[in-house]
């Protein structure tokens, strides 16, 4: 209840109890002498006046709350609409973010379709004979079609990790591995400015721990890139711990610290802003698109931990990563280095159906097919593919998701409720939205697998043998297939991991590097065989073994591993057969690099 009307009940009640006394008092008054009465009088004029007064102010107060009501009145619909604008704007906000991450999954597919059809049709013409120039022109096309599509792919990570739309790969893996992986990367950037690198691991750390090392490792090249592109002289460290303090107990730290430039502290507080731009002009002109510690602190904090740092201009900064990983113990099992499949499979016998309303997606995927011996057919959209079904026998069907009136998604269902046979057809969506739809999620709608685009030769055969049960070809014609130089031998995965870690001109002057180091410690190796030195060779072959896995030749990575397991057991025999396949292996490797990635 408001003030004025406590005041105006407090008022009333007063006059109620003045006026019986008034009237009693003004009968009084026929008995009463001059004097009294006219005492009476002044008392009954000072009672009426008193009565006119409080009369005129509970008028004013009705007024004046009346006044209020109808304020309130005229206020409330524009409240009401106000609140009603504000829920309007914020319902417009969602949709403009619905509508950022449908433009960029459309834009990632629009822009992955004419990739698939270049990047395709390079691997196509880098199979055909080329000479030497025209060798360097294809891998000039090809570095800059991956250089686009790692770019795109920085944008589509940003957008995710936005979304919250990406998934942490939790899998057990070797921590040590991980820090000389990012050792064997950085050396030749801080060799090159004559920097030094320091590497520091607690002893009493375990060897596994569970975690996305994928991401990890985005997250600690970008730092370490970082550290020794603002650095020109000095050192680089990292240092690998668990952290002491109350609010990190336990957890996983990281701890990347340079003596570079430094950070201003006007700029620091935009350090972990997306497309921040800082004052400082040198560190402007280092380039980059602003997003990299944007990306890392998302996905810190996505494992559930903290990035944080400190920095004095001029003096350098400190960057710590926190992470609550749980540690790994027993046996695990190693990661398989074998080559992938990237030989034909003899597809002979079998009959795979092309989804895909792009011309140019289709003579690919059939190229690419072409040489296991598939028998292949082509569909357009989907009710070609499902009339296709209906009057052939397929053993696969690759599927495109984005195709104009019935998507691949819908065709599938479709050809599912043909009958049984086409229910248990296996069905490999190939699709452009890998941003917006995860491999589960395409199984979830009924897919049996799915394929990103563009679509790689090495992990379309594996995809399609691992759902045909498909063996690779016999060895005989893997050898026939498969010249000595054949770029097979390279593990391009590992090359394109490199390559979005560090970018194609710093892989390139990396891989320079590595071949000098691996051609000195064989030749070290020949020298420490014949004098038996077991413990130098189990050294030399374990580091070469690392650093050969790390830029794609696998089979000599295989090699060293198995010395450095001989030089363990000291079996001389088995060394000495091993180093002319080692040596051999490393000829043929260096030959492809150097065509291919060195500058």
């Amino acid at each position: 209840m408001s003030d004025p009307e406590n005041t105006s009940q407090s008022i009333f009640k007063r006059l109620l109890f003045i006026l019986p006394a008034f009237v009693v008092i003004n009968l009084q008054g026929l008995w009463l002498s001059d004097n009294q009465l006219a005492i009476l009088i002044g008392l009954s004029v000072f009672n009426i006046a008193f009565l006119i007064v409080a009369i005129r102010y509970l008028t004013l107060l009705r007024k004046r709350e009346q006044e209020r009501q109808d304020n309130y009145d005229q206020l409330l619909p524009k409240m009401n609409e106000i609140q009603q604008n504000m829920l309007l704007a914020k319902e417009d906000a969602d949709k403009a973010n619905e509508h950022k991450s449908d433009f960029l999954a459309i834009m990632s597919h629009e822009i992955r379709t004419p990739m698939n059809g270049l990047l395709g049709t390079i691997d196509l013409l880098n199979d055909t004979p080329l000479n030497a120039d025209q060798q360097k022109y294809v891998q000039i096309a090809r570095d800059s079609g991956k250089s686009m599509k790692t770019l795109l792919n920085d944008i589509m990570d940003f957008s995710k990790l936005e979304d919250g739309k990406i998934e942490l790969e939790v899998t057990p893996f070797n921590l040590r591995q991980l820090v000389h992986y990012i050792e064997n990367i950085s050396q030749p950037l801080v060799d090159q400015k004559n920097l030094a690198l320091n590497i520091s691991i607690d002893p009493g750390l375990p060897d596994y721990f569970q975690g996305d090392e994928n991401r990890l490792r985005q997250v600690l090249m970008n730092l370490m890139t970082n550290a020794i592109k603002f650095t020109e002289e000095g050192h680089v460290d990292l240092s690998v711990f668990i952290a002491s303090s109350d609010n990190t107990q336990g957890h996983l730290t990281f701890m990347v610290s340079d003596t570079g430039i430094g950070i201003s502290e006007e700029d620091q507080k935009n350090v972990f802003q997306k497309f921040s731009q800082f004052s400082d002009n040198q560190i402007n002109k280092a380039g980059g698109s602003g997003l990299g510690l944007s990306i890392a602190r998302n996905i810190v904090e996505l494992m559930g931990g903290e990035i944080s740092f400190n920095s004095q201009p001029g003096q350098g900064s400190c960057f710590i990563v926190s992470c609550p990983l749980e540690a790994c113990y027993g046996p695990i099992k190693e990661e398989d280095h074998t080559p992938k499949n990237t030989v034909p499979i003899d597809g002979a016998g079998y009959h795979i159906l092309i989804v895909d309303d792009s011309e140019t997606n289709r003579i690919i995927a059939r190229e690419m097919l072409n040489k296991s011996q598939f028998k292949i057919t082509e569909a357009e959209n989907g009710a070609d593919a499902i009339e296709q079904t209906k009057h052939n026998h397929f053993d696969l069907i690759l599927m495109d998701i984005s195709m104009p009136g019935m998507d691949g998604i819908e065709a599938m269902q479709a050809i599912r409720a043909l009958g049984e046979e086409q229910r248990h057809l296996p069905i490999i969506a190939l699709t452009a939205f890998a941003h917006h739809m995860s491999r589960q999620d395409f199984i979830d709608l009924g897919m049996d697998d799915f394929i990103a685009k563009p679509v790689r030769r090495n992990i379309l055969n594996d995809v399609i043998a691992k759902h045909l049960d498909l063996n690779l070809a016999n060895e005989q014609d893997t050898q026939i297939e498969k010249s000595d130089t054949s770029p097979e031998k390279l593990d391009m995965e590992a090359l394109n991991n490199l390559a979005a870690d560090v970018g194609e001109e710093t892989r390139g002057m990396l891989l320079k590097t590595y071949l000098q180091e691996a051609s000195g410690r064989l030749q070290t190796l020949s020298q420490l065989i014949p004098e038996q030195k077991f413990a130098d060779i189990e050294v030399e072959s374990h580091a070469l073994k690392s650093a050969s896995y790390n830029f794609g030749l696998t089979e000599l990575g295989n090699y060293m591993r198995d010395m450095e397991s001989a030089a363990i057991n000291k079996n001389l025999t088995v060394i000495e057969a091993l180093i002319p396949d080692a040596e051999k292996s490393f000829a043929e490797g260096e030959k492809l690099l150097r065509e291919r990635f060195v500058p």
